[in-house]
């Protein structure tokens, strides 16, 4: 199981900005005040991009993702605007 998740969200100085929960089986992302276009991405430890997704709709993004078949390690979750 996924032992620590680090978040990096550029230009996310006010932590209102999204929320990420977790249990035994899934992780839970929400994003706020996103924009169509914007670029969501999971990596590992060494930058190696595991998930990449386009944002199809401004405002809010909800979405869980299932992690437990990642070894165990630190995973970023980044989301790329276009600033």
């Amino acid at each position: 199981m996924v032992t620590l998740f680090a978040t990096l969200l550029s230009f996310a100085n006010d932590a209102s900005f999204y929320t990420i929960s977790t249990d035994a089986k899934r992780t839970a992302l929400t994003l706020r005040d996103v924009k169509e276009g914007n670029l969501l991405s999971i990596k590992d430890n060494n930058g190696v991009v595991l998930y990449k997704e386009s944002i199809q709709k401004t405002g809010i993004y909800t979405k869980g993702f299932d992690l437990t078949s990642l070894p165990d390690g630190m995973y970023v979750f980044e989301l790329d605007k276009d600033l």
